[in-house]
């Protein structure tokens, strides 16, 4: 319906006056540059020292990673992982085998808000094995996340809870709603996760793990026994960006189990940040 515009003075009523057409402002964005630290290579160790396995990971100029290579000890490939991204978005994630052959691959879907939403895995013959969808809430958060097998039968989901924007608790079902375990998490004054409870459905509790932080970096976490005695220790050494640079894992009497090496490239991020009114 259209609006009428009376040209003329009215002795009963005032003239209506035509609403005012306001034009919706488009959203303004700034460009910020951040220097960051990218894994450029991890390696993977035997309680001994003795190298086992390595992977090095290659990015696009914008920071995204395109190629991960996992190698064995005599540098021989053992598989590859390639992304292809559109408007900074992971479309496609092919993982091929040392031949260069395709094994499987992911298909990504997005909401409108650039929320992740579905994950297809395919096999080699591009059939689909399982699908997993991803349902948020009005802050954005992850509420909800369903596997189904190919066939579209429920395998598994996760409920997420949330206080202060943080991620309080999650819950694991099983396909006829059934609560197989949950986890309960606590954080610092810095919003840095501080502990993780793993318990049983029936309430039991499973493990606990608790983190220690040192100039906002994690430097060691520890995992608990339901009875509260040491079950392993895990030791972060890291660099002046606070970034790992050494992992450790021990047992409760601080013999090493595994230990990972990590090295970095430095970048130049680029993103567009929503200008403030």
């Amino acid at each position: 319906m259209g609006f009428v515009v009376l040209l003329g003075a009215c002795s009963t009523a005032p003239p209506e006056e035509a609403p005012e057409i306001v034009e919706e402002k488009k959203p303004e964005f700034r460009r910020v540059v951040e220097e960051v630290q990218l894994v450029s290579k991890k390696l993977s160790y035997y309680w001994d020292g003795v190298l086992a396995s390595y992977t090095n990971y290659q990015y696009a100029e914008e920071g995204l990673l395109k190629l991960e290579e996992v190698y064995n000890s005599d540098d021989e490939v053992q598989e590859r992982k390639v992304a292809k991204y559109d408007e900074g978005r992971i479309r496609s994630l092919d993982t091929l085998d040392a031949q260069n052959d395709l094994v499987r691959y992911h298909l990504y879907r997005y909401d409108e808000q650039g929320r992740l939403i579905e994950d297809e895995l395919y096999d080699r013959r591009d059939e689909l094995q399982t699908r997993q969808e991803y349902e948020y809430n009005q802050e954005g958060q992850r509420t909800r996340w369903s596997v189904y097998n190919s066939d579209g039968a429920l395998l598994s989901y996760t409920l997420y809870e949330y206080e202060d924007g943080l991620n309080v608790r999650s819950e694991n079902y099983s396909p006829s709603g059934e609560l197989l375990d949950y986890f309960v998490y606590e954080y610092d004054s810095r919003d840095n996760r501080s502990t993780r409870e793993w318990f049983r459905g029936d309430g039991s509790l499973e493990e606990s793990r608790e983190y220690e932080y040192r100039d906002g970096a994690l430097v060691e976490e520890r995992i608990l026994r339901p009875n509260g005695s040491l079950k392993q220790r895990i030791e972060y050494r890291n660099n002046d960006m606070g970034n790992p640079v050494e992992v450790v894992y021990m047992d409760a009497g601080g013999t090493v189990q595994e230990q990972f090496a990590f090295e970095y490239i430095t970048k130049e991020v680029v993103t567009q940040v929503p200008v403030e009114e």
